[in-house]
Parts: structure tokens; C-alpha cells; sequence
């Protein structure tokens, strides 16, 4: 199953990028999905995947904290 990033939403259309082949498609956002969630298409719909979207908002917030302590 294909996972894709949201980059950015513009009205009603969600840009995003697939995860492991970095193809980018357009299209109509689920409910409540914002910059930076993962989503997966399931049963005919895309769906927010919470726990792949914590993961990913966590590694990078880690990098992060690394490039503001310098290390």
C-alpha cells in the first residue's frame, strides 16, 4: 500500500508525495488531514494514518532539536 506526505493544501486539493517513490499527486483531502500528515488510500478513500504520522513528526522534530544544539 502506497503512503503519501501531505506537502500543502491550496483550497480543496491536497498536494502530496508518495513515500517511497516520491511520484506527486493531487487530491481532495480526507477530513481533518493537514500539512505534514501521512495518508493511505483504503477501501476506495485516502485515510489519515495517525501512527505513521506520529512516527514521521517525531524523527523530525528529533532532527531538528539536533540541528539547534549543533551536533
Amino acid at each position: 500500500m502506497k503512503k503519501y506526505v501531505i506537502d500543502r493544501i491550496e483550497g480543496e486539493i491536497a498536494m502530496c508525495e508518495c513515500l517511497e517513490t516520491g511520484e506527486n499527486i493531487e487530491i481532495t483531502p480526507p477530513d481533518g488531514a493537514r500539512e505534514g500528515d501521512v495518508i493511505c488510500f483504503v477501501d476506495g478513500t485516502y485515510e489519515i494514518d495517525h501512527d505513521e504520522t506520529k512516527k514521521r513528526h517525531a524523527v523530525l522534530n528529533a532532527r531538528l532539536q539536533r540541528l539547534v544544539r549543533g551536533s
